[in-house]
């Protein structure tokens, strides 16, 4: 593979192009490193021009930048990434070793700022298994143990997968853990800086334990900050009254929607008891949603044993429904469904419906063929 990644801070380099395709370089040496391996791509600049994009292919890295390149050429990475990803790789392989002492096969993982995890893959977690995880971590980071990189031929090595490599890198972290890995790693636990869990939740796959890392840390705590002040700002309440006050203010705002809903159904009740009593039997009301519309039915067929078809035209889409005490509903749908262009479904007593013809189109054809009938 390209590129010498035994040391993460080698961020800058002087080197030659190699190839350009269609905008794409490879180069005689790169400090980048390409998303693989779980680990998120370098940032930078090359000849002061910054990336936009690093893959690999066939074991070669293909850069491109936000322009065009000749030689010299001059590399320098972004040394604030390179660490963020850095230690959130060299941390989870730490997670990795703590897996493997509970006798349980390392997980998936997450290594971008802002959505950094790891899956364990058990049903369940207790906050007391959390805090262990937290705490050997915390051991891992104080103890800060050299981090080693061994290569071996790929036929040494026990695992089937790796043995048709031409060599494998080995990266250990002393006696929390050890394995084969390409990617950029700190050179010691210490470099990680922090670790902090911050929740857990159940996926399709195990537990996957959300949490923050290295210098990742410092600016998730800055935003968190920043977010509490403005709604201590907002809401005019100090740090400790502000869960407080925000649990009342859910509570306050699902009371609202419960009284809005019962006072919505109340006044449906009493339309729906006008609706019932005109002798019109097929009634228009502007700009009633379908929803509105059924609930009106559901009340005049089923409540007040009537039978009325209610159109309503809403942004140029016409909806009907057909309420029928006498299990009719259906049967009307049949007779305008080709017609007057109407799809729709339902029971006997209440039916929805839809129609491509305008409210001003349909009403007139309803009315004719309904009239008789309903009267």
């Amino acid at each position: 593979m390209q590129g010498n990644y035994d040391d993460f801070w080698r961020l800058e380099t002087d080197t030659t192009i190699a190839e350009e395709k269609d905008g794409a370089y490879t180069f005689e040496d790169t400090v980048f490193w390409g998303e693989k391996g779980g680990m998120p791509s370098d940032r930078g600049t090359i000849n002061g021009l910054p990336i936009t994009d690093l893959t690999w292919k066939d074991g070669v890295l293909w850069h491109r930048v936000n322009g065009s390149l000749s030689n010299p050429i001059h590399m320098q990475v972004d040394p604030d990434t390179r660490l963020t990803n850095t230690a959130a790789q060299s941390a989870l392989h730490l997670v990795d070793g703590y897996v493997k002492r509970k006798g349980m096969e390392p997980g998936a993982v997450g290594v971008h700022e802002g959505d950094q995890w790891y899956e364990i893959p058990q049903d369940t977690i207790t906050e007391e298994e959390l805090d262990d995880i937290q705490e050997y971590m915390n051991q891992a980071i104080l103890a800060d143990v050299p981090v080693t990189f061994t290569y071996i031929p790929g036929k040494e090595y026990p695992d089937p997968a790796y043995q048709d490599l031409e060599q494998v890198r080995i990266v250990k972290f002393g006696t929390f853990d050890e394995q084969p890995c390409g990617t950029p790693h700190l050179h010691s636990t210490g470099e990680i800086g922090s670790f902090v869990i911050t929740h857990a939740e159940k996926t399709s796959r195990g537990v996957r334990i959300h949490c923050v890392i290295g210098p990742a840390v410092g600016r998730a705590l800055k935003d968190d900050e920043t977010t509490l002040q403005t709604l201590e700002k907002t809401l005019k309440v100090s740090r400790k009254e502000l869960t407080e006050r925000v649990r009342a203010l859910f509570l306050s705002e699902h009371e609202q929607k419960d009284t809005i809903k019962a006072l919505q159904e109340k006044l449906t009740g009493y339309e729906a008891d006008a609706l019932s009593k005109e002798d019109t039997p097929v009634i228009e009301l502007p700009d009633k949603d379908g929803g509105t519309l059924r609930m009106l039915g559901q009340k005049i067929a089923f409540e007040h044993k009537k039978s009325k078809i209610l159109v309503s035209e809403v942004d140029g889409k016409c909806a009907l429904v057909f309420a029928s005490a006498e299990g009719k509903a259906r049967d009307w749908l049949n007779v305008v469904k080709e017609s007057a262009q109407v799809r729709g479904g339902g029971s006997p007593q209440l039916v929805n419906g839809q129609s491509a013809l305008s409210a001003k189109e349909l009403m007139p054809f309803l009315k004719e063929a309904f009239s008789a009938a309903l009267m």
